[in-house]
């Protein structure tokens, strides 16, 4: 285990054996958590975005989750830095949600879902489940 500024990142073979993974075909999440941005609903969008969290490997979740609490306590000083959870997301969101073969094109068509997605986990970090937590 990786310890450190409040983080606990498991080995990788600590993965989660109630989550079954297909390890022969990578998946296009950053598609996905896209997509899931377009959603009308609040609440359809963070359980569409719980479910693609839940698929990601252990090792990676805890990361994001120690990334994203970071970002959320940046963000609760936006009075004294001027870094919102919106600005936030708008430094992080392109290295967070880029695709490996997305023309320029995609991505300028993509940075606003992108950003709003990362704002969304930056604002509620609980949806992150246990990694979300403090010492996740």
């Amino acid at each position: 285990r990786v310890t450190g500024l409040g983080c606990c990142i498991p080995q990788p073979r600590s993965l989660n054996p109630a989550r079954p993974r297909d390890k022969t075909q990578p998946r296009p999440f950053s598609r996905d958590f896209v997509d899931s941005a377009s959603l009308e609903n609040e609440e359809e969008r963070k359980a569409r975005v719980k479910v693609l969290l839940g698929s990601l490997k252990d090792e990676n979740l805890a990361s994001l989750g120690c990334l994203i609490r970071l970002l959320h306590a940046v963000s609760e000083h936006s009075g004294t830095n001027r870094m919102t959870s919106a600005n936030v997301a708008v430094v992080f969101a392109p290295n967070l949600l880029h695709p490996k073969d997305e023309t320029m094109d995609q991505l300028m068509r993509d940075q606003a879902a992108c950003e709003a997605v990362i704002r969304m986990l930056v604002e509620d970090p609980a949806l992150l489940g246990e990694w979300g937590q403090q010492g996740g």
